[in-house]
């Protein structure tokens, strides 16, 4: 949440070339950064928060993408509905996100979701009953998700942490 680190423009993120820091586009206004996440294969940032938007663009409600060889600003789709807090690529190269958002793919997908590259997806048929905090795929790829949710895809028993193995769906982590 700081404001001109480095520069004018550097408000709620910056990078730090070794020797300074300098703003990515016009920064992201006013508001809070609260997950980056480095795409493997590009070296894309991707950011989550609670910001409007990202460098003045368009739908970059809650999430978008530093493109690191053009250097702006991006949105994945139209942006989400609320706050993002947790980001976290899986070993196929889909972006989880999880928050306090709800219908990221239009009618689905509360509070968790994937991004594959053009869209928003809902997990299967799960969803939560509460926010999600943190997100982080073991060596496996298997997807842990903490936050404040006691239902994950049906199963009353995952309080607060869940685990989402796509062979078996959700299950709940004692």
């Amino acid at each position: 949440a700081f404001t001109n680190a480095g520069d004018a423009s550097g408000d709620c993120i910056v990078k730090w070339d070794g020797s300074s820091l300098s703003s990515l586009g016009l920064g992201i206004p006013a508001d809070a950064v609260f997950a980056i996440a480095i795409e493997p294969a590009t070296g894309d940032v991707y950011v989550g928060g609670s910001f409007a938007a990202a460098g003045g663009v368009a739908n970059t409600a809650y999430i978008a993408y530093w493109d690191i060889s053009a250097s702006v600003w991006k949105p994945l789709s139209t942006g989400l509905s609320s706050t993002v807090r947790s980001l976290a690529f899986a070993p196929n190269g889909d972006l989880y996100i999880g928050g306090a958002f709800t219908n990221a793919d239009g009618a689905n997908g509360n509070y968790i979701c994937y991004w594959d590259g053009t869209a928003f997806n809902m997990l299967g048929d799960v969803e939560l009953s509460g926010f999600v905090y943190d997100l982080t795929f073991d060596k496996n790829g298997i997807l842990y998700v903490g936050g404040a949710f006691t239902d994950a895809g049906g199963d009353s028993d995952a309080d607060y942490m869940a685990k989402w193995d796509k062979l078996r769906a959700c299950s709940t982590v004692y």
